[in-house]
């Protein structure tokens, strides 16, 4: 089971308010807060490279060399699921393998890159 802490906490605690405008887009709060988890994990992991969580609905997660940001940019790879989807896979109820083999999730990009986050994640 995942700590109340970690990402997946961050998005199972959906919330329809609490949204806000930044740099011209509609962000929520808890996707700012898993920006905020997302950057305990990638400290120090030494993760090289960049990657886009883009959570339908809600807005996107660039991760480029260990830094984290809910900005928006080019990423060597982009992940894009539902909030469920990925709430289900860092909880680990859904093997990333199984959601991406069973098209919940799409990957775009450097597949290397994205195997390397079953690491961090």
């Amino acid at each position: 089971m995942i700590a109340n802490d970690s990402l997946a906490a961050y998005l199972c605690k959906r919330r329809g308010t609490g949204r806000r405008i930044t740099k011209g887009r509609e962000m929520s709060k808890d996707l700012d807060a898993a920006a905020a988890a997302l950057r305990e994990k990638f400290a120090g992991s030494g993760f090289a490279g960049s990657v886009k969580f883009d959570v339908e609905g809600e807005g996107v997660i660039l991760v480029r060399d260990g830094e984290v940001s809910t900005g928006d940019g080019e990423a060597d790879v982009t992940i894009a699921a539902s909030l469920d989807t990925f709430r289900a896979m860092f909880e680990g109820d859904l093997s990333p393998t199984a959601a991406y083999m069973t098209g919940r999730i799409r990957i775009d990009g450097d597949m290397g890159a994205a195997m390397k986050l079953s690491q961090i994640l």
